[in-house]
């Protein structure tokens, strides 16, 4: 089976997830995960979009992010399900510093579902690499 075009939409979906999370925009974010969204965030468990916006209004609004992923691998589990493991290396201004530095390496892992045409998150789970 063919993973080019799943590849590419998980890969824009972590893309978009991620930007939309370091720019504030929850709205957008919240695009990219299904109503019965698990992520496993900081801990947590966050179940569904009303869980992830109620957590990511907690976040301190002066706090700037840049999430950067790397060594994405997508792999189809069926027809309509996939599964993506990444890098993920987090930088954040929360440092006496005030600029950005690095915060963490993850070794993330997220599951697509297809539903109406595009994939979006099911599962999303991080765990401390470096």
């Amino acid at each position: 089976m063919s993973t080019s075009i799943p590849y590419s939409q998980c890969a824009q979906a972590i893309a978009r997830f991620y930007l939309n999370l370091d720019q504030g925009d929850t709205d957008e974010l919240l695009a990219c995960v299904a109503p019965d969204t698990v992520w496993l965030r900081q801990g947590k468990t966050l179940t569904g979009p009303d869980q992830i916006r109620a957590a990511l209004a907690e976040r301190n609004p002066d706090r700037i992010t840049s999430h950067q992923c790397s060594n994405l691998h997508v792999t189809m589990e069926d027809a309509t399900t996939a599964s993506a493991v990444y890098y993920l290396t987090v930088y954040d201004n929360q440092h006496p510093s005030g600029g950005l530095q690095l915060k963490t390496i993850l070794r993330s892992e997220d599951t697509f579902s297809l539903r109406d045409d595009s994939w979006v998150l099911t599962h999303k789970r991080s765990k401390k690499h470096l």
